[in-house]
């Protein structure tokens, strides 16, 4: 039994060293540990964020940015626009020239009209997307979403 503890402790003693430093209450899993940015994967480890660490900002739980780039948790958003990002929920965000769900880029979304529906979906002036994938060019008007109980919960 002391054996156990023993091993117990020294397990939690080595997962807690190096974790590095929460940057601020909305860093979320977001550290810093010398000048260099990780996303913390909670059990499965942390991974170093590509970033230029001077002008590093976390925008939420899973977003940041810095001067050349935007972040979902450790991934690039390919083409992510960092001056004109803004946030649209958890897990949706824009930029003036694309929509991305997480790291994805939604093929078509148009930013200017793109609205978050649900959680995960959204849609904009031509298309409903349901996380990032495309569910169909339709009447978006006559478009809602419901729960697997069945439960509508959002309509247009």
């Amino acid at each position: 039994m002391k054996k156990c503890l023993v091993i117990f402790l020294s397990v939690l003693f080595l997962c807690a060293c190096g974790r590095g430093k929460r940057i601020s209450e909305k860093s979320g899993s977001y550290r810093k540990k010398l000048d260099t940015y990780y996303y913390s994967m909670g059990i499965y480890g942390t991974v170093q964020v590509e970033t230029k660490g001077e002008s590093f900002e976390v925008l939420a739980w899973s977003y940041a940015k810095d001067k050349e780039n935007v972040f979902y948790k450790f991934y690039r958003l390919p083409g992510a626009d960092p001056e004109t990002f803004e946030l649209l929920g958890d897990y949706y965000g824009k930029d003036k020239n694309y929509v991305f769900f997480q790291h994805y880029r939604l093929p078509g979304a148009n930013p200017a009209t793109f609205r978050v529906l649900t959680l995960f979906s959204g849609y904009d002036d031509k298309h409903v997307f349901h996380g990032d994938r495309l569910v169909g060019q339709t009447n978006i008007n006559s478009f809602y979403a419901r729960e697997k109980n069945g439960t509508q919960v959002g309509s247009f």
